[in-house]
């Protein structure tokens, strides 16, 4: 058997029933190994693309110029968000880092896992987005699964 020490567990969070029963999950492990959790959050620009193309095509820089200040203050909003998460969750002995990024989901989770030097992904089966009773598995989660370094748990 294979000797595995857990210190740091990344835990992707979208506020979705999935990524909370994650996080239980993570607290859970950090308790009997003493490890830190990580929590994050990704900002997907990518979602407002279709505005941005058009407002690119017509030089439109009011829309510009609103979808930028719309991802911008998503952002604030979600490092707000995930602070008090974080706060909630956390005791005494361990503290959660939290951290937002503006990117692709499934490339800053791989990067800030492979960054960190991240021992555990726990992730949740979905997110906020798909049609739960027809998806079985998130294609986030999915893909997080085949591609991360570390050992991925998905909680469903």
């Amino acid at each position: 058997m294979v000797n595995y020490a857990i210190e740091k567990i990344l835990v992707p969070y979208d506020d979705s029933k999935f990524s909370k029963k994650a996080l239980e999950y993570a607290k859970e492990i950090a308790k009997r190994e003493d490890a830190k959790i990580f929590l994050l959050n990704v900002v997907d620009e990518h979602e407002y693309l279709h505005g941005a193309i058009l407002a690119e095509l017509e030089d439109d820089y009011k829309v510009r110029d609103t979808i930028h200040r719309f991802i911008k203050s998503e952002v604030i909003g979600e490092k707000k968000r995930l602070v008090k998460i974080a706060h909630a969750n956390e005791d005494k002995k361990n503290k959660m880092h939290h951290h937002v990024i503006k990117e692709n989901p499934i490339e800053a989770i791989l990067e800030y896992s492979k960054a960190r030097k991240i021992d555990l992904i726990v992730i949740g089966s979905q997110g906020l987005k798909g049609i739960e009773k027809i998806k079985a598995l998130g294609s986030t989660s999915r893909k997080i699964s085949e591609l991360a370094k570390c050992p991925v748990m998905i909680v469903h």
